[in-house]
């Protein structure tokens, strides 16, 4: 039987954030006890807006990502989104799918079943790639810990990018690895539980952009407007859920 132990809180800020922002005091003492200690604090992070979020070019490799997009994007190369079957997993291969879509371009969504396969990469799974004919592998949500399999299969003729949350293993896989963890100040800016959602949509953007190609991104409310600003629509997360279940199929 599990024992559930209730993290201390400051009880009068609770109360304070209760009161002034209309909440539930349960609620109020789970945001005091997280750090979220007056009203302005709390409100942020219940109703953050767009400008508030932090800029995802703060992430670490981004460029030498976008830069290896480009290239398979104009040697018209077949890519895999090699997802996860979780929920941040199923919605950051879903948005860079679409985002893709935008550029004219089809990619393969490859989600391992949590039972038979597993969690993250496996042979089995990129020789079915390959044998598709798929040359460049984007992980979402997974990949961090996948180096020997990695270098495995780039014997084999594929590329890889690495996007992922997740801990660092002692050593990297050898290839672009995008996570948030590389750096102390994009940890520190909020990135931790979010790096797929937030990378995926924008560097097929950038992508678009070296093509000389004008799109407009759909992205999840995880992810901050860059300069030149974009047209930004918020789907909810049911209707990226029924698009990840039509890529799938």
């Amino acid at each position: 039987m599990k024992t559930w132990k209730i993290r201390s809180s400051n009880h009068a800020a609770a109360k304070v954030l209760a009161d002034a922002l209309g909440l539930p005091l349960p609620l109020a003492r789970i945001l005091a006890s997280r750090g979220y200690a007056t009203p302005e604090q709390a409100s942020a992070f219940l109703y953050a807006e767009m400008k508030d979020l932090s800029r995802p070019f703060q992430l670490p490799n981004l460029g030498a990502a976008v830069d290896i997009i480009a290239e398979a994007l104009q040697a018209k190369k077949r890519i895999a989104i090699y997802g996860d079957y979780d929920v941040d997993g199923i919605c950051a291969a879903t948005l860079m799918r679409e985002a893709f879509s935008w550029l004219d371009t089809d990619v393969r969504i490859y989600i391992p079943s949590r039972l038979k396969e597993g969690y993250g990469m496996n042979a089995q799974a990129l020789d079915t790639l390959l044998a598709e004919g798929v040359e460049l592998v984007i992980t979402v949500d997974n990949g961090i810990a996948s180096r020997e399999l990695i270098a495995e299969y780039k014997k084999k003729g594929l590329s890889f990018i690495v996007t992922d949350h997740h801990q660092l293993p002692p050593a990297l896989p050898e290839c672009v690895v995008v996570n948030p963890l590389l750096s102390a100040s994009v940890l520190t800016a909020g990135f931790a539980a979010a790096a797929p959602r937030i990378f995926s949509p924008w560097v097929c953007w950038h992508a678009s952009r070296q093509r000389s190609t004008t799109i407009f991104i759909s992205v999840s409310s995880s992810i901050s407007s860059p300069s030149p600003p974009l047209q930004t629509s918020c789907h909810s997360w049911m209707t990226t859920a029924s698009s990840c279940a039509k890529a799938c199929a």
